[in-house]
């Protein structure tokens, strides 16, 4: 996690199996967050789509 002044950028991933399927499968994210007087204002996050597809179909 980096962050400057009242931003931070996160980079985390989340793993799991997929119950349709049993596939295990993780995907990367990135949120840019803002923060002020100690909480979250502002979350946007980028995640890897085409990894998560691929970790629900067959």
């Amino acid at each position: 996690m980096q962050g400057a002044g009242d931003t931070l950028v996160i980079e985390y991933e989340l793993a799991g199996t997929v119950l349709t399927t049993g596939r295990r499968a993780a995907a990367r994210f990135i949120a840019v967050a803002r923060v002020r007087d100690g909480q979250v204002t502002h979350w946007r996050e980028y995640q890897d789509t085409h990894a998560m597809a691929q970790a629900l179909t067959a």
